[in-house]
């Protein structure tokens, strides 16, 4: 990977869970340095894109693109997208 290029790109990623289309059409890219935070209402697809990118096998990629560090996402398995830094985390709510 070069600096020019994207960290995490994402292009037009579809994804369904047990048979229904959840995301469409996400497209976005994070740059070396930059902060991503994804903020939304419940529902929204938060969980799922990081689920998926993940590769939870629930959560199926049916189309688009998703690169990380220069290499396709989707060729990797969990434990190689794991090794390369690419984790799901939750953050509890605040007491």
């Amino acid at each position: 990977m070069n600096t020019t290029e994207p960290l995490l790109d994402l292009r037009d990623l579809r994804v369904d869970v047990a048979e229904h289309h959840v995301l469409r059409s996400v497209s976005l890219e994070v740059r070396p340095g930059e902060l991503l935070v994804l903020m939304g209402a419940n529902g929204s697809g938060k969980s799922t894109l990081g689920l998926a990118l993940a590769g939870h096998p629930r959560y199926r990629v049916v189309g688009g693109q998703a690169r990380f560090a220069g290499h396709d996402l989707l060729a990797m398995d969990v434990q190689q997208r794991a090794r390369s830094g690419l984790v799901l985390s939750f953050q509890p709510p605040p007491d």
